[in-house]
Order: structure tokens, then sequence, then C-alpha cells
């Protein structure tokens, strides 16, 4: 346990969801800041049944993954938070738009979203099919951060997790608004192995970043 608490070294490879991209920044931070030899690698462009597959084979220490519905036997989970979902367009786009917004309204702006079959996506698919509503974006990629950048240019709007906007302000130009229920929320956990041998780097994390209300 004194390792955990001083003169812990290592690299702690950790796996991200993009939508929790900036968050794991912060996490990073703290954890860099409670043991000054330790060294990070993060991959934040990964599914979460990507990142569990790889803790399951060793190749990743621990993972920051959506927790709903998946497998997650021989895993540890430490609840970190709910992901909300916002629209953030160009100021141009959004000069008559209602805040919250509706849904049918935002899916009639010039769309990019995250590709189908990763989680954000999935979510914003589901939540529009409740109001009856097809999602059809005029792009797609696998960066949050792409998307912010074509947002950015005006004339696109992008659906995105609003922890995005925890470290970093939205471009210039653009505006955040809420959208109308159904909300959107996904929790989010961070998992590890459970039992013994477990990373000392991994558990150092979960001590650092578990919510006042967990051990």
């Amino acid at each position: 346990m004194t390792a955990l608490r001083s003169g812990l070294t290592g690299e702690l490879r950790l796996g991200v969801v993009p939508g929790a991209a900036t968050r794991v920044a912060l996490m990073a931070d703290a954890l860099c800041a409670e043991h000054p030899l330790v060294r990070v690698r993060i991959e934040s462009s990964l599914r979460s049944v990507e990142i569990l597959d790889r803790i399951r084979r060793f190749e990743l220490d621990a993972g920051v993954v959506y927790d709903d519905g998946l497998q997650t036997d021989g895993l540890e989970l430490t609840r970190l938070y709910e992901e909300r979902y916002v629209l953030v367009a160009g100021d141009g786009l959004l000069r008559d738009a209602h805040d919250p917004i509706d849904w049918s309204e935002a899916l009639s702006l010039p769309m990019c979203l995250l590709h189908k079959g990763m989680r954000d996506r999935d979510r914003i698919d589901e939540a529009a099919a409740e109001h009856g509503l097809a999602v059809s974006p005029r792009l797609e990629a696998d960066s949050v951060a792409t998307l912010l950048a074509l947002v950015g240019t005006g004339r696109w709007a992008a659906i995105v997790a609003r922890t995005w906007f925890a470290t970093a302000a939205p471009p210039a130009g653009t505006r955040t608004v809420e959208l109308q229920a159904p909300t959107l929320g996904s929790p989010v956990a961070l998992v590890r192995a459970a039992g013994d041998p477990a990373s000392l780097l991994a558990r150092a994390l979960a001590q650092v970043v578990a919510p006042p209300d967990q051990p």
C-alpha cells in the first residue's frame, strides 16, 4: 500500500471512449500530481467493448467506458459521472433556435456525427427514434475533435458530450443548447481488472478519481 502513496513508478496504459477524452485529461493530471514518478499513455478513440477486451488481455491497465449493459465479469468498476449531451452549432445556424431545442429542429441542421456503432452515436440514434426520427448526418467521423473543428466553420452542427467543454470553451462563433426530452445520458465508469494481480497504477487512479461517496 505504501507504493500507492509514495514512490509509485511506471506507465499507466489507459483506454478511453471518445466522449470522455477531455475529462480523462483531468483524471490523468490528478494522478500525476499525486504520483510524480508515474507516466500515463492515453488511447482516446476506443469503443467500450474494445477497452474491456484489451484490459482482459493485459494490453491496457484501465479504461474509461460507458457503463450500460457491458459484460464486466472479472473487472472492477468505479462509477465516475453521468454523461450528458448537447447540441453545438454556429451562431448563424442557431439564430432562431429554442433552448432547449427539439429533436426535429436539431436534426434539420447540417449535422456531423460520430460513426454508427460508436456509443455516443448509438445513443443519439436511439433518442431520435423515440421521436420517430431518423438520423442522417452529411458527415461522419471517429473523433469529436474533428466534429468540433467542422462546427467551428459555422456551417455544421453536432451533438457531443457536455464534458468536452470541461477543459475548453466551444469553438469561437458557436454556442451550445440543450436537447428536449428524452435527455441523453450515459453512465461513465473507470474499469480495471479485479483481484490480484491487479495493476497498482490502475488502483491508484481509481483512488484518485473516485467520487467522495465511493471507497
